[in-house]
């Protein structure tokens, strides 16, 4: 059994360290990210893409199609995991991510 240790700046999980319960030896987990982070930046760039056409397609017709509408913004904030700020976090931390994968691969 292993729990993650340790605050990141931000207040949220570190997940850059595991302890091992079965004898409280720390390890580096590659696997673990933050819940806004995607696996590539072209993913996360269609998630941004998606969630502003539905929120922008929510705003533009909320008058003809409410029902509709409510339904868009609930897309656009399940492709954004959140509000856009919190996309933007993502976006951040998946071009962080990648930029640290680079460099680990070429030493």
């Amino acid at each position: 059994m292993t729990f993650t240790v340790g605050l990141v700046q931000g207040g949220g999980p570190r997940t850059d360290e595991r302890v091992d319960s079965s004898n409280g030896d720390v390890t580096p987990d590659q696997t673990e990210y933050s819940p806004f982070c995607s696996r590539s930046i072209s993913l996360h760039l269609i998630r941004g893409l998606a969630g502003l056409v539905s929120a922008g397609w929510a705003l533009v017709n909320f008058a003809m199609h409410p029902i509709l509408a409510v339904g868009a913004g609930v897309l656009a904030v399940l492709a954004w995991r959140g509000c856009p700020m919190c996309w933007t976090i993502g976006f951040f931390e998946t071009v962080a991510r990648r930029l640290k994968a680079g460099r680990t691969s070429t030493h």
